[in-house]
């Protein structure tokens, strides 16, 4: 092999440190360890903005009369979902690089060069997910990443950033094992609404 090659970056081309030349286990994170972190990070989310119908529901099943209308609190928990997300994950990558979800499924998000995930690439990142989830389909950033090398999703590719992992074989197994029980069960059950509970 070409030394000088090996000295330099494989995805931007620029001169590597000592440090980031050794070996290490580190690779792309795929499409299915992906999804399930950003399954888990939206989960933590929707729990978070539940909370104020959580607290009416608890304050009127304890018989409480000064406890507000509930479909105001349903109104409130829905306006706060997409500001709470944009908080959570725009502090977590710019400050971390990774969320509670990511850290769950060891994924951080960096640049591609290998330096730490900033607040303007944060933003890209996030604000591509919000106009995707508001305005055209949810995980239709991650359906590029099974078709590129880097395994980048088109929020990635706006941003300049790559989500790495280590042991992404293993992970990508229990991660589709994960989303193959939960779309399994999901079917089993939409099965039985329709067909027996009609």
């Amino acid at each position: 092999m070409n030394k000088e090659s090996d000295a330099r970056c494989h995805i931007c081309g620029g001169e590597l440190s000592v440090a980031s030349r050794q070996p290490d286990r580190t690779e792309y994170a795929g499409f299915a360890v992906r999804v399930c972190a950003c399954a888990a990070d939206w989960l933590l989310v929707l729990l978070a903005s539940a909370l104020p119908l959580l607290a009416v529901t608890a304050l009127r099943f304890a018989g409480a009369r000064f406890a507000p209308d509930s479909r105001a609190s349903i109104l409130v928990s829905a306006l706060i979902v997409i500001p709470l997300w944009t908080a959570y994950n725009l502090i977590a990558l710019a400050r971390f690089g990774t969320t509670l979800g990511k850290r769950l499924f060891g994924v951080r998000v960096l640049h591609k060069n290998g330096e730490p995930c900033d607040f303007v690439s944060s933003f890209v990142r996030i604000a591509f997910g919000i106009v995707s989830v508001l305005f055209v389909f949810p995980l239709i950033g991650y359906l590029f990443v099974p078709f590129r090398r880097s395994k980048q999703g088109f929020h990635d590719q706006l941003a300049g950033t790559v989500a790495v992992t280590k042991n992404p074989g293993r992970k990508a197994v229990v991660c589709w094992t994960i989303l193959a029980t939960v779309g399994g069960t999901g079917v089993a059950a939409t099965w039985l609404v329709l067909n027996v509970y009609r």
